[in-house]
């Protein structure tokens, strides 16, 4: 009876091996990677966003009547623990001239609304408001497909990092553009 010895594979030979497999594998990656970047940055970064579906804020007629921010600036100081103002600026809410303050308290950022014509604060953004605000700066004729109310979001979300709570309202419109308020 003949018996063959098995041939021992040389460990040189292996390596020769996994290294051109190796060296596939990340040629393919490096080639995505080399796509994505040159579309990203060939690419506007303002249509990537979706900026040109949405109309700017309208501005505020000139002659409006205004009240000094310290009078809402006094009533948060009040009653809230703030450690910093962040910004006060003044914003236009369905036609109306709205102070919109930020500041952080307990290491927290928080925003808050005061009508600028009194100055007494005033709540937030209720569903009805946000959908008809949503409405009037999305550009395409597009529908509401849904008005979500945000509390927390985690690190991979698309609004990540910006006060919260907030409104989403998503349109049924290609891609299904999300405006956050």
């Amino acid at each position: 009876m003949i018996t063959m010895k098995r041939k021992k594979t040389h460990w040189k030979y292996t390596l020769r091996k996994t290294h051109r497999y190796l060296s596939v594998f990340i040629g393919i990656q490096f080639l995505f990677w080399s796509a994505g970047g040159v579309f990203f940055s060939w690419s506007n970064i303002d249509r990537i966003h979706g900026d040109h579906l949405v109309k700017k804020n309208p501005e505020l007629p000139s002659g409006i009547q205004l009240v000094s921010p310290e009078i809402p600036l006094e009533y948060i100081a009040r009653n809230f623990q703030i450690d910093s103002i962040i910004s006060v600026s003044l914003v236009n809410i369905l036609q109306k001239p709205v102070y919109q303050i930020k500041f952080r308290s307990d290491h927290k950022v928080q925003v808050r609304l005061a009508d600028a014509s009194t100055g007494l604060l005033r709540p937030p953004l209720d569903k009805e408001e946000a959908g008809k605000m949503a409405t009037e700066l999305f550009i395409p004729d597009s529908k509401i497909q849904e008005i979500f109310y945000i509390e927390k979001v985690d690190s991979h979300h698309e609004y990540r990092g910006k006060p919260l709570p907030a409104w989403g309202i998503q349109f049924g419109y290609p891609g299904n553009p999300t405006l956050y308020f």
